[in-house]
């Protein structure tokens, strides 16, 4: 009997041994592989992230333009405060007093340029990031396209008409005052979710009576003036 039991305590070191010879050669076999793994990684770094480039140098300033003037008439609207027909007749004017494109610019997005800093305000370096063009080159076009224009005034600018002595018409000075008038008021639906025709239509119908415009700056609130809006152009106020 105790033979047997020998026998048994034998047999269970002879597994316990066996299992014990498996478990060191798995690891061992685990670290021969991290090892491989870790010599083929440093050997062969991976490779930077890379954007490729365009076989077309300028591509990029095409297709912002494309996306401008082939867009919708509210996008071209926002961003040059013209719309598409004004924006290809003041191209046209343009190139007829001397204007014209350069080797790596055409004349769009010049105008497109000079447009876009003085309906925002926006500065230099703004510029030359939404156009992704150097600080240079958009100096250079802003002054080029600002001659051209310079050169349109006697079409661009009306000289202003004196008042004679004897004008007696109580309306003199309504016009300026209108169009001082339509000017906020365009500029204030302009912050307002509104497409243009919309915004145009509102703008009209909001200067045709002094109450309105009253009411329409009383409104401190973007939703109470965007309510009031659409209640105005679907007739209800």
């Amino acid at each position: 009997m105790d033979n047997d039991e020998e026998e048994v305590e034998q047999m269970e070191l002879m597994h316990a041994f066996v299992a014990l010879q498996y478990l060191v050669a798995s690891i061992n076999f685990a670290c021969a592989v991290f090892v491989v793994v870790m010599h083929v990684v440093l050997e062969n770094p991976r490779p930077r992230f890379t954007i490729a480039r365009s076989p077309h140098p300028f591509r990029i300033q095409l297709d912002n333009l494309n996306k401008l003037f082939k867009g919708n008439e509210s996008d071209c609207f926002d961003q040059l405060r013209l719309t598409k027909a004004a924006f290809m007749t003041l191209c046209t004017m343009t190139r007829s007093v001397g204007l014209s494109d350069s080797r790596y610019v055409v004349l769009e997005e010049k105008l497109a340029m000079f447009l876009s800093t003085l309906a925002h305000h926006k500065k230099n370096r703004v510029i030359k990031y939404d156009f992704t063009r150097s600080g240079h080159t958009v100096s250079k076009y802003f002054n080029e396209v600002l001659l051209a224009l310079i050169r349109l005034h006697g079409v661009l600018l009306k000289a202003p008409e004196p008042i004679p002595a004897n004008c007696t018409d109580e309306r003199v000075g309504y016009a300026h005052d209108l169009s001082n008038t339509r000017g906020l008021v365009n500029d204030a639906l302009t912050e307002l979710p509104l497409d243009v025709r919309d915004r145009l239509k509102a703008a009209s119908m909001i200067v045709d009576k002094p109450q309105r415009v009253d009411l329409f700056f009383s409104l401190k609130k973007e939703e109470d003036k965007v309510e009031w809006v659409n209640l105005l152009l679907s007739g209800l106020v």
